[in-house]
């Protein structure tokens, strides 16, 4: 990272960047050509490392790349505020955000993990899974990705 002195390493403010924010990007091979996609997330630290829960439909190009190569990026970020200057050169922004890359994992309904998934998701935006997950549970999968590898930058700090 070029900017040392806004780089985030550890584990703990990286998971906080993620939880500040409310999309992440989700970027995956497709054959030859790169696909990314915001969405709706959420976060848990599972023996060290962090992992994004995701979920959607059990069928679509997501779970069809994912399928064909594991191998993603998670991203998110968040501008805070713009600070003026006196020209557009010396204008900046207050952000942070965090990247990571891991291995994606497409669960169902009856594995282990679904169930820490689907809360990991509704949790993030302060909801509380009930009930009504019973009647889409049969039509949902929950991606797992464990992140190897993790980033954060922020322009924040004090």
């Amino acid at each position: 990272m070029r900017r040392k002195d806004r780089e985030i390493v550890h584990i703990n403010e990286i998971r906080a960047i993620f939880e500040r924010c409310d999309v992440v990007t989700l970027s995956m091979c497709d054959d030859e050509r790169p696909y990314a996609v915001p969405l709706n997330f959420g976060v848990r630290e599972e023996d060290g490392k962090l992992v994004v829960y995701i979920h959607c439909a059990k069928s679509g190009r997501k779970l069809s790349c994912i399928e064909k190569n594991p191998a993603v990026c998670v991203s998110c970020g968040r501008v805070i505020s713009i600070v003026d200057g006196d020209s557009a050169c010396d204008m900046t922004a207050k952000y942070e955000g965090a990247v990571g890359f891991g291995n994606a994992e497409i669960l169902s309904d009856g594995d282990a993990l679904f169930d820490t998934g689907l809360h990991a998701v509704v949790s993030h935006y302060g909801e509380h899974p009930g009930d009504a997950f019973e009647k889409y549970r049969k039509a949902t999968a929950v991606i797992r990705i464990v992140l190897d590898e993790v980033a954060g930058k922020s322009n924040c700090k004090a």
